[in-house]
């Protein structure tokens, strides 16, 4: 039998039961169910039909109200459509039987309103009139439930006909080969149960999850029809989003062990804990009525967790290279979406991350203590810091791991308050102090800052708690440096010391020293000196040493490397030791390498005068007597006396005007603006950049800077002249006197280099006052009345 018969056969059919209006909607019906799954399942091989063809021709002797007559032209068709060239003939008697009975069920319905067996019905009803029949529905729906419940035949367009994949069996009562077909029920019942193992990457029964080249994918063990699958399929989704994150949390686990690290996989825990809960009332609701759960209400259920799992699986992917800061920043980002509900998700995440970030920096800027083995905190201690640099590069900011959410201004302003408490503990003995703290908070607010992406009150900004931290940090430092260490008193015991401003005591050390500094350098002892300075010390302080107890004990001697030409005087200097102060990261060893280039540089000029006054003392009897004689009549060593003493005044009046300079404009006026800004300083920064900015005025003010320095070496040339020539006088004796002969080539030509090197620091003084009027050495040139 061709098509064209197939098409005779089912024409006749359509039109015994269905009106001639409807006929081509029927037949286009009936051509569409013959390639529907209405057929027996493909697995059954061709040379199965026969098979088949034998059961339902067994069924029709078997049936109720069946005879051996509907069996033999049952028979006689399969022959006829086999003969006919119908290579499936089995298939078609399967689809004629399942039709057959949607026919009964028409037939029954229309004896109502039939006049005879063969006669057209009067009247069909219209659909709108369905609801009165009392069941709601049509009588062709009638039909099929009425005929679902026979075994032998499958319901007309049920989505759920499918088969097992299981080993080929044969049907007990037709001996067809066959798979099991579940009813819609017991299917629908175990993909819905299988779904809900496969959410959370477990294999069920008929769904299970198998890799795949681009991950895993959703393996379905039974054949569904085509919307059912679908349908599967994009609740299986949950499945593989479920699988990916779990994953990545193991891989992310798996070689990191940091806090922030662990905190992210908590939070991601978190939320598949709810997950895990919804889940949970699923399955409970399917075991108390399995027949509520459908596979369309478990899609609609899926569609918010799928999206939230997606967003899951995203971030994990997302922040799966990262950890510390460049972590919580990535999830930070994620904060700013457009989904209120993903937005809530994103927070809740980010809050749970930044809880070790919150917990790392309270414990910084409140005890001054880091705790980050795993090196994700902003904040790190700097192993190679150099000695007497741990203030300023004992800890620096972490550049990969400073969170988007911190500014640069914050973080370090809690680097500053870490140091700061850290120098109070460690140094400054306040432990009992930042434990009392310590104790408090936890009491009120506990140890941790919360972070926030917008703040809302009560919550406080992150940045207010760090610039609350800062201030009573600083301000407790303040305290401690000024008043228990007193800073400014060890500023002025340095000045008073270091820069000679004790005239009294520098007086009485220079007279002490000369003789043991006049020795070779290789034969001056630290302890001589020593002993004098102490001496010396409590000479000046007339007995009454108590309230400068503490400068004494900080003050000391300094001898340089020497070579054989060198004196005392070139290898001495004092010294002043706050090595183990907390007021050493003030004092720190290059700001007291300048402190000693001060002394170098006035102790100097108190020699040069030193030595013109002990000249002048020991030359005046010589000069008397010269003037003396001078009545008798003028010689040429009375003349020369006369001219050496008014060189001698011309240098003394030259060092007396560059030491009142130094004294009164180069140091005091730095020294006022310290008291100043001391007081003012709003952090420990502050405190040690005004001293810093006090001893580079100094500097400068005393031509040490590196802009003076032309001006300070003919200085210092004019200065080793007036030795030289001051020594060589002091030397010599009057051949009238009864005394050797004078050498005056000698002394004229040092007089000469004197002259010709106060010209050239007369010069360069005048060019820099010009180029700069604002200059301190204004002042000097007006004292020095250069012209």
């Amino acid at each position: 039998m061709g098509e064209m018969e197939i098409d005779i056969w089912l024409d006749n059919l359509v039109r015994r039961w269905v009106d001639d209006g409807d006929v081509e909607n029927a037949l286009e019906t009936a051509r569409r169910l013959l390639g529907s799954g209405m057929c027996p399942p493909p697995s059954v091989r061709l040379e199965a039909h026969e098979v088949l063809i034998d059961g339902l021709v067994r069924r029709r002797v078997v049936r109720p109200g069946g005879g051996a007559e509907e069996a033999g032209l049952l028979g006689e068709m399969a022959t006829e459509l086999a003969a006919g060239g119908c290579r499936r003939p089995g298939a078609l008697l399967y689809l004629l039987s399942a039709l057959e009975g949607v026919a009964e069920g028409l037939g029954r319905q229309r004896k109502s309103t039939m006049t005879g067996a063969n006669a057209i019905p009067v009247e069909r009803e219209r659909p709108g009139e369905m609801a009165k029949t009392g069941t709601g529905t049509s009588p062709l729906m009638q039909s099929r439930a009425t005929h679902s419940t026979d075994g032998m035949i499958p319901r007309l367009g049920s989505i759920f006909d499918c088969r097992v994949e299981e080993e080929p069996g044969m049907d007990s009562e037709n001996q067809v080969p066959s798979r099991p077909k579940p009813e819609r029920e017991s299917l629908e019942i175990l993909l819905v149960r299988d779904l809900l193992f496969t959410a959370q990457g477990i294999d069920g029964t008929l769904i299970k999850i198998r890799p795949g080249k681009e991950g895993p994918l959703i393996h379905v063990t039974v054949q569904l029809s085509l919307p059912v699958e679908k349908l599967v399929r994009e609740i299986g989704q949950l499945g593989l989003l479920f699988v990916a994150i779990q994953s990545n949390l193991k891989l992310m686990t798996a070689d990191r062990l940091g806090a922030v690290v662990q905190s992210f996989a908590a939070a991601v825990e978190v939320e598949l804990d709810d997950y895990y809960r919804q889940l949970s009332q699923l399955r409970l609701r399917l075991e108390e009525n399995p027949s509520a759960m459908t596979l369309r209400r478990l899609y609609v259920w899926a569609l918010n967790p799928r999206e939230n799992l997606s967003f899951l699986e995203q971030t994990c992917e997302h922040v799966r290279d990262k950890r510390g800061g460049s972590l919580a920043s990535a999830v930070f980002a994620r904060t700013k979406h457009g989904d209120p509900g993903l937005a809530a998700l994103s927070l809740r995440l980010f809050r749970r991350v930044c809880a070790p970030i919150g917990e790392s920096l309270y414990k910084w800027i409140r005890e001054g203590e880091l705790d980050d083995p795993a090196e994700e905190f902003f904040i790190t201690e700097n192993p190679d810091t150099p000695s007497g640099r741990q203030w300023t590069d004992g800890h620096l900011l972490r550049e990969g791991m400073l969170p988007s959410f911190i500014s640069r201004e914050i973080a370090n302003k809690a680097l500053m308050t870490g140091r700061i408490i850290a120098f109070l503990r460690l140094e400054c003995d306040n432990l009992e102090w930042i434990t009392s703290r310590r104790e408090s908070q936890t009491r009120t607010a506990g140890r941790c800052i919360r972070f926030e992406p917008s703040m809302v009150p009560p919550q406080e900004d992150v940045n207010v708690i760090v610039e609350r931290e800062a201030r009573i940090a600083f301000r407790r430092l303040k305290d401690q440096l000024l008043h228990k260490y007193n800073f400014l008193g060890h500023c002025a015991n340095i000045k008073r010391y270091i820069l000679l401003g004790q005239g009294d005591f520098v007086h009485g050390l220079m007279i002490s020293l000369t003789p043991e500094l006049n020795k070779p350098a290789s034969l001056i002892l630290r302890s001589t000196l020593i002993n004098i300075l102490e001496t010396e010390f409590r000479n000046a302080a007339g007995g009454d040493d108590t309230g400068e107890e503490s400068a004494l004990e900080h003050l000391d001697i300094r001898l340089f490397e020497s070579t054989p030409e060198e004196i005392g005087w070139d290898i001495f200097s004092l010294d002043y030791r706050l090595a183990n102060s907390p007021l050493s990261v003030v004092f720190s060893k290059p700001v007291m390498k300048n402190y000693l280039r001060l002394f170098g540089f006035l102790w100097r000029l108190r020699r040069v005068d030193h030595i013109l006054r002990s000249n002048w003392l020991s030359q005046r009897p010589v000069l008397l007597l010269a003037q003396c004689r001078e009545k008798r009549g003028v010689s040429h060593e009375t003349f020369q006396i006369k001219k050496f003493s008014i060189l001698r005044s011309k240098m003394m009046d030259l060092i007396r005007n560059v030491q009142y300079y130094v004294m009164i404009e180069a140091l005091e006026t730095p020294w006022r603006t310290l008291q100043v800004r001391a007081d003012e300083a709003e952090d420990l920064n502050g405190l040690i950049a005004a001293h810093d900015t006090y001893l580079a005025d100094m500097c400068d003010n005393a031509l040490l800077s590196a802009s003076h320095r032309q001006i300070l070496d003919a200085l210092c040339q004019v200065l080793g002249l007036i030795v030289e020539l001051t020594e060589l006088i002091g030397r010599q004796q009057f051949p009238s006197l009864g005394q050797g002969s004078l050498p005056l080539e000698r002394m004229i030509a040092i007089d000469g280099k004197l002259n010709s090197w106060l010209h050239q620091f007369y010069s360069l003084l005048s060019e820099s006052c010009s180029s700069n009027p604002d200059s301190k050495l204004v002042y000097l040139l007006q004292r020095l009345d250069v012209k």
